[in-house]
Formats: C-alpha cells, sequence, structure tokens
C-alpha cells in the first residue's frame, strides 16, 4: 500500500505572496513532507501568472511536485499556454 500524501493549495484570497517568500514557503513545504504544491489561475484577483510561480518553486526543490489546478483559458490562447507548459 502507498502512503498517504499532503498537497498544499496556494489562494490569493489573504493577498498575494512576494515571490522571495514563495520559494521559501515552497522549501519549507518540502522540508515538512508535503508532496505537491498547487497555484491557481485567476483574473479576478491580482495574482502572480501560475507557470512562472511553479516554475520557481520547482526550481529550489528536489521532490515536491507542482501543479495547477486549472488554467483560464478563455484569458490565454491555447498554443501559447501549451508553449509555456
Amino acid at each position: 500500500m502507498r502512503p498517504f500524501r499532503f498537497g498544499v493549495l496556494h489562494t490569493t484570497r489573504g493577498g498575494i505572496l512576494p515571490v522571495e517568500k514563495w520559494t521559501q514557503a515552497a522549501i519549507q513545504l518540502e522540508k515538512l513532507g508535503y508532496s505537491t504544491v498547487f497555484w491557481q489561475d485567476h483574473f479576478s484577483t491580482r495574482a502572480y501568472d501560475p507557470i512562472a510561480m511553479l516554475a520557481s518553486a520547482a526550481s529550489v526543490t528536489k521532490t515536491l511536485n507542482i501543479g495547477s489546478l486549472v488554467f483560464a483559458v478563455d484569458f490565454r490562447h491555447p498554443t501559447i499556454l501549451a508553449k509555456a507548459a
């Protein structure tokens, strides 16, 4: 039986996290044993691009999985989104 894993979803409801604090948070999440971090993509709130933020988390961690719950494709051309991912 596989061990149970935990993930974290970053939301912008409490305000946005500066990039430096975000990368520090990703490192801490990995140290605490979390397996995955998710970033939301919403244009209705003031937030950073999920691809850039998830890439920054991946650049400072070794085992942390990254993902976006959904991409707001109404605001992104599918070809550009596929190329960025």
